[in-house]
């Protein structure tokens, strides 16, 4: 459902990384005239920018440092290696993508602030071109859709409407990657944030309270869409072709109040009902409804269940880097000579099958993660990652990074008083009060 994001923090840490990351080339204008490097603002702050995966980064010497891009299409190019956002991009896969912010370029959730975001989803349509359902959409509360100037897609075609704190966008996303399926796009892209009370943190967008009040706003918007639809006009009364007539010109829903737009738009929706020929806005609404559902997932990688934990997501950077960066799925494949052996018991939390075990064994266990850790790299290096936190040393009865690693997954779920050594945590009472 995220996409689009434009992110600021001033952390000096997170700046200390970036400009150090071997993977980003900083860059910055230059008069050509002089050989000075320009400056930006009346405080005449040089600045620099990088690109990587689709985001971009900008370093200011205030020590500013913004982040704009999508995460769909950086989560995409770092599990796929495709920079695009025509699949599906669920809740866990947003909360991956914003760990995968904090390993690889040190930005750390809790610590940055969110300046715009766009929320959307594709729906796939069957039995039906894009560019032609486009002409449903007639307009959006009191306001005709324009028409949006789709860039390097002569094939393209897309509507939008703005307002002071937010805009909507509906557009063919499918013929912007030349896929065979026909995918439209459903947007709300919100310019300023005082809609959303004490604004939004990076770590906000891993709330599951957040991302479910963020799909009813989707939701929402998508209700106050004026669609229309096809009719056989000898077979309307004559009330009823003045009311099609009406609701069916985008300019009549910009001249009338919003008492007469009302009313209108629910004898609109019987009529429609009753004789439409597609009925588009019911199929439309039903598969819409269907998609967010399917965004709620939680099984596409074993690290969801975390999101409602009062245990912190994000840790300092590991010492020793993930390669390659993969989806879980992608693991699964890999080492499937693990998965397909190893069925009989598996850790309650991570879903990860249980290769010693006892009789009341329920979770991750020291000789599992040893054999992880010599047969399955890539999969012990994201449970170290996550479960090692800002380690501080073994005590007595943890002697090996296994013992330690397996008692943090054990108190994940138990433990009360989480063991982790001063390890950053979400907060749950930090949540957000959205209307």
């Amino acid at each position: 459902m995220y996409d689009y994001v434009y992110l600021a923090t001033y952390e000096p840490e997170t700046m200390q990384h970036l400009a150090t990351h071997p993977g980003l080339s900083f860059v910055s204008d230059i008069n050509m005239d002089t050989g000075e490097i320009r400056t930006v603002g009346t405080r005449k702050l040089i600045k620099r920018e990088a690109k990587d995966h689709g985001l971009k980064f900008i370093l200011y010497s205030n020590g500013r440092i913004e982040i704009k891009g999508s995460l769909h299409k950086f989560y995409n190019s770092v599990t796929q290696g495709e920079e695009a956002n025509y699949n599906l991009f669920t809740y866990s896969d947003a909360v991956r993508a914003i760990e995968l912010l904090n390993q690889m370029y040190g930005i750390i959730p809790s610590k940055t602030t969110v300046h715009n975001i766009e929320t959307g989803l594709n729906v796939i349509l069957h039995n039906a071109y894009t560019n032609d359902v486009l002409d449903y959409f007639v307009a959006f509360k009191n306001k005709a859709f324009s028409k949006m100037n789709i860039k390097d897609c002569p094939a393209g075609k897309g509507l939008e409407v703005y307002f002071s704190q937010y805009g909507i966008k509906v557009y063919n996303k499918g013929a912007m990657y030349a896929q065979s399926n026909e995918v439209l796009r459903f947007e709300v892209k919100y310019i300023k944030m005082q809609s959303f009370d004490g604004g939004l943190s990076l770590v906000d967008l891993t709330n599951i309270d957040v991302w479910t009040n963020l799909s009813k706003r989707l939701e929402s918007a998508l209700y106050d869409v004026v669609f229309t639809d096809k009719f056989n006009t000898k077979e309307l009364t004559k009330p009823e072709a003045k009311l099609f007539q009406f609701c069916d010109n985008p300019k009549n829903w910009e001249r009338v109040d919003k008492k007469k737009r009302y009313k209108a738009k629910e004898q609109f929706i019987t009529l429609i009902n009753s004789k439409g020929l597609y009925k588009f806005r019911d199929f439309f609404t039903e598969q819409f409804r269907t998609i967010i559902d399917q965004m709620l997932d939680k099984k596409r990688d074993f690290f969801t269940e975390l999101q409602n934990s009062e245990k912190g997501l994000f840790y300092p950077l590991s010492s020793r880097s993930i390669s390659p960066l993969c989806s879980f799925e992608a693991l699964k494949s890999k080492y499937s000579f693990y998965f397909d052996k190893y069925t009989d018991r598996f850790c309650s939390l991570t879903g990860l099958p249980l290769v010693h075990y006892s009789k009341r064994s329920k979770n991750m266990n020291p000789k599992t993660l040893a054999y992880l850790d010599e047969n399955c790299k890539d999969l012990y290096e994201l449970l170290r990652v996550q479960y090692k936190g800002s380690f501080m040393g073994f005590t007595s009865k943890e002697r090996t990074e296994y013992e330690y690693i397996a008692k943090q997954i054990r108190n994940s779920l138990s433990n009360p008083k989480p063991y982790r050594d001063n390890a950053p945590r979400l907060n749950p009472g930090g949540q957000l009060n959205m209307f």
